[in-house]
Order: structure tokens, then sequence, then C-alpha cells
């Protein structure tokens, strides 16, 4: 929702950014899942996951920034 409201998704294929989302909360609770893997399940590329990833992030450090002012 939080992505979708920054219109980041805009012009994605779902299963990118979904892979991508997978990735980052595999990272936040320790499982060791590489963007390899998931690009091969969601059939995409390792690079668009990571690509996605920076994007998420820089939307989630944005708007942590914002509460804390």
């Amino acid at each position: 929702m939080v992505a979708e409201e920054a219109e980041i998704t805009t012009g994605c294929h779902p299963h990118g950014f979904a892979a991508a989302c997978l990735y980052r909360a595999g990272q936040e609770l320790g499982h060791c899942l590489t963007r390899q893997e998931l690009a091969n399940v969601a059939g995409t590329s390792p690079t668009t996951i990571r690509a996605h990833r920076d994007r998420l992030l820089e939307l989630l450090d944005d708007r942590r920034d914002r509460t804390r002012d």
C-alpha cells in the first residue's frame, strides 16, 4: 500500500516487485534467500529484484525520516 501510494509500482511487473518485497522481508527475518532463487521462481532477473528493493528501501527511509522530524 505504501509503495502504491508513492507510485513506485507504476509500470512495474507485479511479480518483480513482489519478489523484491519477499527478498527484503526474508532479509529482515534472517532467511537466506538469494535474489537468484527468487528471480527463478518469479520469472524475473536478480537485477530487477535489486532495483525494486532499492526503490522500496528509499521510500521506507524517506518515510522514517519524515516521522522523526
